[in-house]
């Protein structure tokens, strides 16, 4: 059966008639309400008070604080913000930069003429994405996801730029002894794909890890923060001292100077180790340093008496001789 259509307003009051076999159809103008189907309840005229079916409320947009709001990037990588955006609806949501309050998107047109920028909106999702390639310093700063509400939501992203470097932990020059293994670790700030890929250079060679000497190894780890490579050469020689370079694909060197010793270093080796200064030699020193600024009888009240006597050792500083029992309980006496 076809049923007739009668538009009505919606809460008003209409008269419908028709028999009683008859159904008719109440079609609202109001188009958040919907259809009422009603039936004649006589023969005569009936009266229906035009009504509606309740509908749940719309929902209102709102941000998902999902992604991450601090977002470091590197000179010269693409880098890309992500702001959620729930229940849109019909409202449009912008990227803006906030020093100069340009705005660079807008739904999925962009607006502006650097082609480094870009927005992606996967079809009935709630993500808008603002994608910067080739990130440069200038970069850096506040940008701003914007929804047309009333008043306008807004949800702020702050980008870092950083150079692309590398690193050799550590001193900037290592110390250490004939035979001990050289390690020289080189951190890579740069996240790209594929990863940065690191080449190690000796005074100026790209070092070769097949050569006859043998012992020469590089362990690389690729990670979502970088890239850390390790050179290893074990038994190390006197012609393994040098600079060393690490040169990643992309990004700035970064060097340090290896001394291979035949013994230890007075500073610091790479693999620890005590001073070269003996305790003998270390008590002499300052014995003499105290001597030459009191006179004989003035050391010889500022020495304990129970001080430890040397065992017949004879310790020469600046042509000046020290001999047990010569130095004893602070009596002094120097020999050329």
């Amino acid at each position: 059966m076809e049923f007739p259509r009668i538009d009505g307003k919606s809460g008003s009051q209409l008269r419908l008639g028709g028999c009683i076999e008859n159904l008719w159809l109440i079609r609202f103008a109001d188009a958040d309400r919907s259809t009422l189907i009603v039936m004649c309840c006589g023969s005569s005229l009936a009266s229906v008070v035009a009504g509606s079916k309740p509908t749940k409320p719309l929902n209102k947009p709102d941000f998902d604080d999902i992604a991450p709001r601090n977002v470091t990037a590197i000179v010269g990588q693409p880098t890309q913000l992500n702001c959620f955006v729930k229940h849109p609806g019909d409202r449009v949501v912008s990227w803006i930069r906030k020093r100069d309050l340009h705005i660079l998107t807008s739904s999925v047109h962009v607006y502006t003429g650097d082609d480094r920028f870009d927005v992606e909106h996967p079809k009935a999702s709630d993500e808008w994405t603002l994608k910067i390639r080739f990130v440069q310093q200038r970069d850096a700063g506040v940008y701003e996801c914007q929804v047309n509400t009333e008043p306008k939501m807004n949800l702020a992203f702050v980008l870092r730029v950083e150079a692309a470097l590398a690193k050799i932990q550590g001193p900037e020059d290592v110390y250490v002894k004939k035979g001990s293994t050289i390690s020289l670790t080189c951190t890579v700030n740069v996240q790209s794909t594929p990863p940065s890929s690191v080449s190690w250079h000796h005074g100026g060679a790209v070092v070769d890890f097949d050569s006859p000497r043998g012992g020469v190894s590089l362990e690389t780890e690729k990670t979502e923060s970088g890239t850390t490579s390790r050179l290893l050469v074990t038994q190390a020689r006197l012609t393994d001292s040098g600079n060393y370079t690490c040169i990643p694909s992309n990004a700035n060197p970064a060097s340090v100077m290896v001394h291979v010793l035949n013994g230890e270093h007075p500073a610091a080796m790479q693999h620890g180790g005590s001073c070269g200064v003996t305790p003998t030699i270390l008590l002499a020193t300052v014995t003499l340093l105290i001597a030459n600024l009191l006179s004989r009888e003035q050391f010889r009240l500022f020495a304990r008496p129970n001080e430890k006597e040397w065992k017949g050792e004879t310790v020469r500083i600046d042509g000046k001789a020290f001999r047990d029992p010569a130095i004893r309980y602070g009596e002094t006496e120097l020999a050329s």
